[in-house]
């Protein structure tokens, strides 16, 4: 009994880590400059995607959701499995902090995923005293 547990625990920890693990030749994504300010212009670029296929980026904010309606960017993997946009500048509305930037193929599988942090002081939202 003590040996059956053992090797189903050791079935069950490796499956964890292969499931866990990246796949060799994963595609990779990097966002330059990885933090950005107010009026800043990052570029996205994705490595190891299929080529001449059509993938979406997902942004999520610093508390983990989606910014909805988007925004969602699409781009289409070259010939070589790049795809770069620079369509991600922060809205003046986006509050300072570190957003997840997703590369999901069509059906919303994510294949890459970085992070980038937004840096400055939001001046939309300035806090009013009522009756001031």
């Amino acid at each position: 009994m003590v040996l059956r547990r053992i090797i189903f625990g050791g079935l069950l920890a490796l499956g964890i880590l292969l499931t866990a693990a990246p796949a060799a030749g994963a595609a990779s994504v990097t966002l330059t400059p990885n933090t950005v300010s107010y009026g800043g212009q990052p570029v996205l670029k994705a490595t190891g995607l299929t080529p001449n296929t059509t993938y979406i980026i997902q942004v999520y904010t610093p508390l983990g959701l989606p910014l909805i309606p988007g925004p969602f960017v699409t781009v289409t993997a070259g010939a070589d499995g790049t795809a770069s946009t620079a369509d991600l500048a922060p809205d003046e509305t986006d509050m300072p902090g570190v957003f997840t930037f997703e590369v999901q193929t069509q059906d919303g599988k994510v294949v890459a995923r970085a992070t980038a942090t937004l840096a400055g002081t939001n001046t939309y939202y300035v806090p009013h005293r009522l009756g001031a």
